[in-house]
């Protein structure tokens, strides 16, 4: 029998007042590790996002991203990718040209719109309990600092 613990990442292992896990939950996911239990998490961040999150990136656990496009070994193997094809892209982006989608890459965002724009809507729809974080405007923006617009 395999022994797993698996959880989300987002508002279940992150969810302090501050951004990272703290050291309560991290030692926690120690605790379990030590007693022989595989640990597994999932989220829709690309691996980009996920490695922000050092304290949990650099844990051995392993990761399903992307919502399960990609799954990672505890030595950040990837075990399986469902990438879709550059024609299927291609087909995605016409289908939807004015609107102003994401395109999450494993490590890259690729966003249709110009920066100022999608920052804006970013920071206006940011949940309520992330705004009570001291610097969450500094933290959002230092998720999509690296995205690539237009």
């Amino acid at each position: 029998m395999i022994k797993m613990f698996a959880t989300d990442l987002d508002g279940t292992l992150l969810l302090g007042k501050q951004p990272g896990c703290d050291e309560f939950i991290s030692s926690s996911l120690k605790d379990i590790m030590e007693k022989g239990y595989y640990v597994s998490v999932a989220t829709g961040r690309n691996l980009h996002e996920i490695q922000m999150e050092p304290s949990l990136w650099d844990l051995h656990t392993y990761i399903v991203s992307m919502n399960g496009a990609i799954i990672m070994d505890c030595q950040r193997n990837v075990m399986k990718s469902y990438p879709f094809s550059s024609d299927m892209m291609k087909e995605i982006a016409e289908e939807f040209k004015d609107y102003p989608f994401e395109y999450l890459g494993a490590y890259k965002k690729w966003v249709r719109q110009d920066s100022g724009s999608f920052e804006a809507y970013l920071l206006d729809n940011v949940p309520e309990k992330f705004k009570q974080v001291e610097n969450y405007k500094e933290v959002a923006r230092s998720f999509f600092k690296h995205d690539i617009y237009e």
